[in-house]
């Protein structure tokens, strides 16, 4: 009798059925929502809707990885959850950083705009030229108080030395942006993020693969790519993905007993996170454990501790000097004084926020990390059990103290309101994602064998399709889109304003100096008194000034100004409302008095779909023919 003809066969043939079945019907229906753009009908009561291709594309793509993945399963292999082939997940983890790496360039905004992005993309192009310094000579003569920091564009704050100012943000990502623009010119400071967010997937899988074993790595990997917040900073140039690459990349290669290596990696991660410094504390009794439990030798153990400490030894010292020069105290950090930035009383509202938007954005399955370590000596002391799947307890407890280490760093500094400020936890996500799916590949190893890869298999897509949903519900993949918004702004600021031009501005203080090549002052900084004032000096000295303003920042910039100011109540027509993306409007102070006085001005509206209207409108309010 052929054994391979059973009920655990046919259960193992059906379950690989149902998803190559489902591989196809999700690939129809990602079809045809790209080509009709959404479709919707009823089937009597019914309503079928389909809008999202995205979605169904992931859905069509894991599960035909699945399929694959089941049928190469020998039969003398245990399962899917207990280790399966090591080269089909060394492979699916290829796969998963490759889909990442696409992903990246296909969804990444790739645009110098917000304060992140823009502090860290241009502060790249200062080491690139050899000179952090950026000279502001009109903040010299400006009479009004904190001219400096008004001076200063978002991601930047006043020097030691006057009338310059310096970067905010740590060093480390634009060093490395630094190095592509060097090597292939100004747009590769914007490859960098996309390229570290597919090493730290592969980077995952290397660690977790040592620590909690195959199949759980490869799930690790899957899941960290669909993770909301990871593509949430991966289609952006900030600094989150870009430390967790380099800290999962110092553990993966800490596992394998490249200490200097590690300690290379370390170096980066602290330039780039130097208030995760801690981390490097915490890695230290992992390195000095890795090397003891290899060699049994105290001098070897010493040595790996050595090789280690060199890198970060030298990257402090590196920031130190560096906040000296920039900021006139070594302990300064960009941000300011760290008793500003952390303490105690902020631990209740972080405890409010982050579990939270874990249990939001991850699903409660991040949360059974928690009983990796207990679990796993529960397995090894308690039953006697050890078997190969059952990872060592001390690399757990090292992990989970790794994990704990990011946390706390988070809980006691200064809250945030927004969800994606869950990006301070990205460091230790790979860890929390790891140590839950082994608990899980522990638990489905309960089941009957033919079961276990069937049900491990779509676990897996599940929350991998639930991620992805929540980041497409949480505009992950809408950021390109968004931020257009400053490209289109420094556009036609360089196109059709003056060279001595200056926008008093916020949010666009940076990306008008970036890709309109203008002067920005940012009125946030600017004393409620001095508006009129700062205007008219302005002119004085040869410039134009406009009011650059997205639409949500009206009512503040009323509410700063208006009081002790005319121009602060913004009630006159915009010259321009550039209105794709959210919309940004351009405001000629020198209008006011026309406008008041009867005169029609002309508005230039660009609407959503590209087409430019010019506009004129009287005092009265209402357009003239």
């Amino acid at each position: 009798m052929d054994r391979s003809i059973g009920p655990g066969h046919s259960a193992f043939r059906v379950a690989r059925l149902f998803l190559l079945v489902l591989a196809a019907a999700a690939a129809l229906v990602a079809i045809a929502e790209i080509a009709t753009g959404g479709f919707s009908f009823e089937i009597g009561p019914v309503l079928i809707r389909g809008h999202r291709p995205l979605t169904a594309g992931a859905v069509a793509v894991i599960s035909a990885v699945l399929v694959v993945l089941m049928r190469a399963r020998r039969s003398d292999e245990t399962t899917l959850a207990t280790g399966g082939s090591g080269r089909l997940a060394q492979g699916l983890a290829a796969a998963t950083a490759v889909v990442v790496l696409a992903a990246g360039f296909g969804w990444g905004d790739f645009v110098a705009g917000s304060a992140d992005a823009y502090g860290y993309v241009s502060q790249s192009m200062l080491w690139a030229n050899g000179d952090l310094a950026t000279a502001n000579p009109i903040a010299l003569e400006s009479p009004w108080p904190a001219a400096d920091w008004t001076f200063s564009p978002l991601g930047y704050r006043p020097a030691v030395v006057p009338g310059v100012s310096v970067p905010t943000y740590p060093p480390g990502l634009p060093l490395v942006m630094a190095l592509a623009v060097k090597a292939a010119g100004p747009p590769a400071a914007f490859w960098i993020v996309p390229l570290l967010g597919a090493l730290a997937i592969w980077s995952a899988f290397v660690w977790a693969r040592a620590v909690v074993g195959e199949t759980p790595a490869a799930i690790t990997a899957i899941l960290l790519a669909c993770s909301p917040v990871f593509l949430f900073h991966l289609f952006q140039p900030m600094s989150d993905v870009a430390v967790t690459a380099w800290w999962m990349t110092t553990l993966a290669l800490l596992v394998r007993g490249r200490f200097l290596g590690a300690g290379l990696c370390t170096a980066l991660a602290l330039l780039t996170r130097p208030n995760l410094a801690p981390l490097a504390l915490c890695v230290g009794p992992w390195v000095a454990y890795e090397a003891w439990m290899r060699s049994r030798s105290r001098g070897a153990t010493a040595k790996a501790l050595l090789e280690f400490g060199v890198a970060p030894g030298l990257a402090v010292v590196f920031l130190l000097a560096l906040s000296d020069r920039l900021y006139g105290d070594p302990l300064m950090s960009g941000y300011g004084a760290a008793r500003n930035l952390f303490a105690l009383a902020f631990v209740p509202d972080n405890l409010a926020r982050y579990p939270v938007w874990l249990w939001d954005t991850q699903t409660p399955f991040v949360y059974l990390a928690c009983a990796a370590p207990l679990l796993a000596w529960w397995t090894r002391r308690l039953r006697g059990d050890p078997t190969s799947e059952t990872p060592a307890v001390g690399r757990l407890l090292l992990s989970a103290a790794f994990a704990v280490t990011v946390v706390c760093c988070y809980l006691v500094y200064s809250p945030f309101e927004e969800w994606w400020y869950l990006r301070f936890l990205l460091p230790a996500l790979p860890v929390m994602l790891a140590m839950a799916a082994w608990v899980v590949s522990q638990i489905v190893g309960r089941a009957p064998a033919a079961w276990r890869a069937p049900v491990c298999a779509l676990a897996t897509l599940v929350l991998a399709a639930v991620y992805l949903q929540t980041a497409q519900a949480r505009l992950a993949f809408d950021l390109r889109d968004g931020e257009q918004r400053y490209v289109t702004a420094g556009q036609y600021a360089s196109s059709h304003l003056p060279p001595r031009s200056v926008f008093i501005c916020v949010q666009h203080s940076g990306s008008l100096r970036y890709y309109g090549g203008r002067l920005t002052l940012r009125w946030d900084w600017l004393d409620p008194a001095w508006l009129d004032r700062a205007v008219a000096h302005l002119r004085r000295a040869g410039y134009h000034p406009y009011f650059v303003l997205e639409p949500p920042e009206e009512d503040a910039f009323r509410q700063r100004f208006s009081r002790s100011s005319a121009l602060g109540q913004l009630d006159w027509p915009a010259m321009a409302d550039l209105r794709q993306n959210g919309g940004v409007r351009f405001y000629d102070p020198a209008a006011r008095s026309a406008f008041r006085n009867g005169e029609p001005i002309d508005s230039v509206i660009g609407r959503p779909n590209g087409r430019i209207v010019v506009r004129s409108r009287s005092s009265a309010g209402a357009p003239v023919p």
